[in-house]
C-alpha cells in the first residue's frame, strides 16, 4: 500500500486532470500549470484521501442512506471549495504568498462552494 505507484495514486494523477482539462476545453481557455497542479492534488492529496473516507463510511454505517450522507458530506461544499483553491492557485499563483491572502482566497472558495452546494 506504501508503494509510490499505487493504482490509486496513478487514478488520482490521471482522472482528476482529464476531467478539468474536459472543462477547460468546453471553457475554451488551456492551462498546463492547471493540469500539472491537479495532477498532484488528484495523485497525492485526493489519492490518498478518498479511499480512506470511504473506508471509514463502510465501516461506521451500514444503512444505504447513511452511506449517502456521509459520501455528500465529504464531497460538498468544503471538497468544491478545494478544487476551486486549486484552480485558483494554479491560475494565479501570486495569492499563495503573503499567507493571509491564501487564507482569504481560500474563505472565497469555500462561499463559492456553499453556493454551489445550496444552488444558490
Amino acid at each position: 500500500m506504501n508503494n509510490f505507484f499505487h493504482r490509486d495514486r496513478i487514478a488520482g494523477l490521471i482522472i482528476y486532470p482529464a476531467g478539468d482539462v474536459l472543462a477547460q476545453l468546453i471553457l475554451g481557455e488551456f492551462s498546463f500549470l492547471r493540469i500539472i497542479v491537479l495532477a498532484l492534488a488528484g495523485g497525492f492529496v485526493y489519492a490518498w484521501e478518498i479511499p480512506k473516507w470511504f473506508r471509514f463510511i463502510e465501516k461506521r454505517y451500514t444503512h444505504f442512506f447513511q452511506r449517502t450522507l456521509a459520501a455528500i458530506a465529504y464531497f460538498k461544499p468544503l471538497w468544491i471549495a478545494r478544487h476551486l483553491f486549486f484552480i485558483t492557485a494554479s491560475m494565479t499563483p501570486a495569492i499563495l504568498w503573503p499567507p493571509n491572502a491564501a487564507v482569504g482566497a481560500f474563505i472565497l472558495c469555500v462561499i463559492a462552494g456553499t453556493k454551489s452546494f445550496i444552488g444558490a
